[in-house]
């Protein structure tokens, strides 16, 4: 337990020391980093979904189904 959560620590550490958006990356070419950013892009864009209320999911089959086996298999959280 001690010991993967020191080598998390670690990660975290490097990952806040080295990481870079990728529009500041100096080694990525121009085309790179427009596929990457376009990619993000295309993930945020809103869509016409309707938003379901919290009894709606709690009423959802495929909640449940995915949330019971989880809560079962995953007791420690």
């Amino acid at each position: 337990f001690i010991i993967t959560g020191v080598l998390s620590l670690i990660w975290a550490i490097c990952w806040l020391l080295f990481y870079k958006h990728p529009k500041d990356q100096k080694k990525l070419s121009q085309e790179e980093r427009r596929y990457i950013l376009e990619g993000q892009e295309a993930q945020h864009q809103t869509s016409n979904a309707k938003k379901m209320s919290a009894w709606q999911i709690v009423r959802n089959r495929q909640f449940w189904g995915i949330a019971l086996p989880r809560f079962l298999a995953e007791p420690a959280w």
